[in-house]
């Protein structure tokens, strides 16, 4: 309830845990071990199945020997280490490594995705730090109508009062990304009059300006229906060379 929805969680979790020391400072040792896992939240097209985990705590150290999850016909797994909070904020408090095989991420008629790829999650110096690279294997998104839609911040309506900024700056989000995009040969939008395939590839990245994109996305078969007919689009490119919201556009419809 308290994320305003739904989701079914299954499985089995035995924990052999012991601690020693004083009511102040005892830390924990043993043994997790989870199977049969399984998350479902049909409303984000999430479904996650045959999970288990297993991982041992020692000095104060979580180490995770796998975390695994398929999707799909594909899987997911991870393994690494989490770090008490108390250790110096110099050092990573947690390096975990990835992997996703064909790993079906969204599965909904409008909003599905199926990834491979792999890279690594780490927390420094209260960060959380997420790299690697992705490619799309196959996807779909089909862009509603949002009827609770707002005007952006770079308009302004005359005789409305002006919005208060936003005071969550880009430099209080406690996230630094690194990772490569690849959106594979599969992959197509459709959305408001457009309907085409994406391909190509944008690294993207968190900066002191905000999400910053590197790279060159363009259409095939791309069409656009505007003014009563459908228009062919060619060419249709997004250059992506700073902030990932504004790209450069070379884009003609015929």
């Amino acid at each position: 309830p308290r994320a305003g929805t739904a989701a079914l969680v299954d499985g089995r979790v035995h924990l052999d845990l012991e601690a020693h020391g004083t009511m102040r400072d005892a830390p924990l040792s043993g043994t997790v071990k989870g199977a049969d896992l399984r998350i479902d939240a049909a409303q984000f097209g999430l479904h996650l199945k045959n999970g288990r985990v297993d991982a041992h705590l020692a000095n104060r150290r979580v180490t995770l020997d796998e975390l695994a999850f398929s999707a799909g016909d594909g899987t997911f797994r991870a393994t690494g280490t989490l770090a008490a909070a108390t250790e110096s904020a110099d050092t990573a408090a947690a390096n975990v490594k990835w992997h996703a095989e064909k790993f079906r991420v969204f599965n909904r008629p409008d909003f599905n995705l199926v990834v491979s790829g792999d890279g690594a999650l780490a927390l420094v110096k209260g960060k959380v730090s997420l790299t690697g690279s992705l490619r799309a294997d196959e996807g779909r998104f089909i862009n509603q109508f949002d009827p609770s839609a707002t005007l952006g911040d770079d308009v302004v309506v005359k005789g409305w009062p002006p919005r208060e900024p936003d005071p969550l700056r880009t430099t209080d989000i406690p996230l630094a990304l690194d990772i490569n995009l690849d959106f594979g040969d599969r992959l197509t939008f459709v959305g408001r009059g457009l309907d085409t395939g994406l391909r190509g590839e944008v690294r993207v990245r968190t900066g002191a300006g905000g999400f910053t994109g590197k790279g060159l996305l363009y259409t095939v078969n791309g069409t656009y229906f505007a003014y009563g007919q459908r228009l062919s689009i060619d060419p249709g490119r997004l250059i992506f060379d700073g902030p990932l919201d504004n790209p450069a556009l070379d884009i003609v419809a015929l």
